[in-house]
């Protein structure tokens, strides 16, 4: 009777799916995200990186709106890694676990990555946008499409 869904959970897991190619196929349209270029996943991941996991305050990944009381997450882990397509296009996945997620901060964490990505910013950028703590440091939020949750995990599992 006690059980709450949201408010039980210890960590859970989120995976954003990028894209890569001059067009979306058909069966993928509104199901990834979708970047021209090919990405440098290696830049993505040094950001990651550079920041590392443990607990941090991820204001410049808060959206305006965002009700949580405290911006300060422990992030458990983050990785990034691609994965061939049948037709010679790829899939840039990036996935990012933690105890708990501000309102878009998944999204607003691609908005930095992906021009990492792109090789339009370097790698430290990602660490000196946590270090500001404002969301205006940060990139674009990125769309909707292509974030996907992918677990749960509880006290007793």
């Amino acid at each position: 009777e006690d059980f709450h869904a949201r408010f039980g959970a210890v960590w859970r897991k989120y995976r954003y799916v990028i894209y890569e190619g001059r067009r979306v196929r058909p069966d993928l349209a509104g199901r990834v995200g979708h970047v021209k270029e090919t990405l440098d996943i290696g830049a993505m991941q040094a950001a990651l990186d550079t920041v590392g996991l443990g607990e941090r305050d991820f204001s410049s990944l808060r959206d305006a709106e965002c009700q949580a009381a405290s911006p300060v997450v422990t992030m458990l882990g983050w990785r990034v890694w691609r994965e061939a397509e049948p037709l010679g296009e790829s899939l840039v996945i990036v996935e990012v676990c933690s105890t708990r997620f501000l309102q878009h901060m998944v999204r607003n964490l691609m908005g930095v990555l992906v021009p990492i990505g792109q090789g339009k910013r370097e790698p430290h950028w990602f660490c000196d946008v946590v270090a500001a703590r404002k969301r205006t440091a940060a990139g674009i939020t990125f769309a909707a499409e292509g974030l996907y949750f992918m677990d749960v995990g509880y006290k007793d599992d």
